[in-house]
């Protein structure tokens, strides 16, 4: 394991972050979030032989612009575009820096994140599989599904479990040797590595996502929720981001646990006052 790359994690932008606000994107994300967009799908259906004309500007655009209006919904708090920058920006990092993977396989991560919250509503309890649904539909425009599906366990197949996957967090067991699985949901469950007044101000922003929960109860089960991946072995399944992030997202959990038990929310009031 790289030396250098376990300290370039631990200590990101990613790691300070904690303005999730994506009313003023900068350039610089807008274009992480577009060339990864364009790289995604171009890689994916080329090595899939899909035809390219197809998949045209247009499709590209529309779909582009689909998905970052989902991620703009006024009552998306923290599950916003900055949630996907982020992702993106780590596996920039591990890309670049030590893991070895090809080029289909980099476009079933980053299909997978952009599409893993693309339906997001707190009231719900089906989102990933609403989400698995709209990614089907994408696939249907380009006319992807009829020919993915003669393939055993086609990468479109692939990216439909990851979403899915990242309902509960955890490694099914016929995914239980899955490298690429397992980094998907830990740059999902990133957050939970931030430094403190970050990850504080996180908590706020899922406070504010769900408001309409009475507010005792929300601190019970958040508490119960955060216990559980406390008690169910490591947060992180995958090297670096296990070695670089593990220890301060217990930290995180056992301070905020202890908190949403006295009935203290962190952040709270920063997080409804978020716009």
């Amino acid at each position: 394991m790289s030396s250098e790359v376990v300290p370039l994690i631990r200590d990101c932008w990613m790691t300070k972050n904690s303005n999730f606000c994506s009313r003023n994107i900068s350039e610089n994300n807008m274009r992480l979030l577009r060339s990864n967009w364009e790289f995604g799908c171009r890689t994916f259906w080329s090595t899939n032989n899909i035809r390219s004309d197809v998949m045209s500007e247009n499709v590209f655009t529309e779909w582009f612009a689909i998905i970052l209006d989902k991620h703009r919904e006024k009552w998306r708090a923290y599950h916003t575009v900055i949630h996907l920058v982020e992702m993106l920006r780590y596996l920039e990092i591990l890309s670049d820096e030590c893991l070895s993977m090809n080029e289909e396989e980099k476009s079933i991560l980053i299909m997978a994140t952009f599409f893993h919250d693309s339906i997001y509503d707190p009231k719900s309890q089906s989102n990933e599989e609403d989400s698995a649904k709209l990614y089907q539909d994408f696939c249907s425009h380009v006319d992807v599904n009829e020919k993915l599906s003669r393939r055993y366990h086609s990468p479109h197949e692939v990216v439909i479990d990851y979403i899915l996957a990242s309902k509960h967090h955890q490694i099914p067991s016929n995914f239980s040797d899955d490298s690429l699985l397992r980094l998907f949901l830990d740059m999902d469950l990133s957050v939970l590595g931030k430094v403190e007044d970050a990850y504080d101000s996180y908590v706020g922003l899922i406070r504010k996502e769900y408001i309409h929960i009475d507010r005792r109860l929300f601190c019970t089960k958040r508490a119960d929720i955060l216990s559980t991946f406390l008690h169910s072995g490591d947060i992180f399944h995958s090297p670096y981001m296990k070695n670089s992030l593990e220890y301060r997202a217990i930290e995180n959990l056992n301070r905020e646990i202890e908190k949403l038990r006295k009935g203290i929310i962190p952040n709270e009031n920063k997080g409804l006052q978020h716009d």
